[in-house]
């Protein structure tokens, strides 16, 4: 009896725990529902997570203060694109870029909040999503952060696009 009573209470737990889409309105079919629409509507996939590897890597090598190491993984020319500022560098340009704006840091530390990758179904675009915080204590002591949310795109195993969000906190330097 015990045991029936068991296997009564482990099937009944079981089932309460399947997965019910049933209250999901949304026709994935049919991305008409939306109030806007776009051209190539659920066109992702999960991407390559070396691509994940590669990029935090690289940010972890620029929160440790080297630049070279941060930016081995990336392309002869990538774009980079930043608050009030965009442009197509060289790989040795951006590292000088780098080198200049790490030099006026301390020390640094990056919160991770969550990453991903996503590849296009057509396999012509691959990006990294990061999300984190940033803190820093500049060479005269000042201390401050941001969030921020990078956007890496990759082609051929090379990082070629480097978008960067950020938000400041108040009383953060503009």
């Amino acid at each position: 009896m015990k045991n029936s009573f068991f296997l009564f209470v482990l099937f009944a737990f079981a089932a309460s725990c399947k997965n019910d889409d049933s209250g999901n309105s949304i026709d994935n079919a049919n991305p008409s529902q939306f109030a806007y629409t776009i051209k190539h509507p659920f066109q992702w996939e999960w991407g390559n997570k070396n691509n994940i590897k590669m990029a935090l890597d690289g940010l972890k090598a620029y929160e440790k203060g080297n630049v070279s190491a941060a930016f081995k993984d990336y392309a002869d020319t990538v774009l980079l694109q930043m608050d009030g500022f965009e442009k197509r560098m060289s790989k040795d340009s951006l590292l000088s870029f780098f080198l200049r704006e790490r030099s006026a840091i301390k020390r640094m530390g990056i919160e991770m909040n969550d990453y991903l990758t996503v590849r296009s179904k057509d396999g012509k675009s691959e990006y990294v999503s990061l999300w984190y915080k940033q803190l820093w204590e500049d060479q005269n002591g000042k201390i401050d952060s941001i969030e921020c949310m990078d956007d890496l795109s990759f082609k051929n195993g090379k990082i070629i696009l480097w978008n960067e969000k950020v938000r400041r906190y108040p009383g953060s330097a503009q």
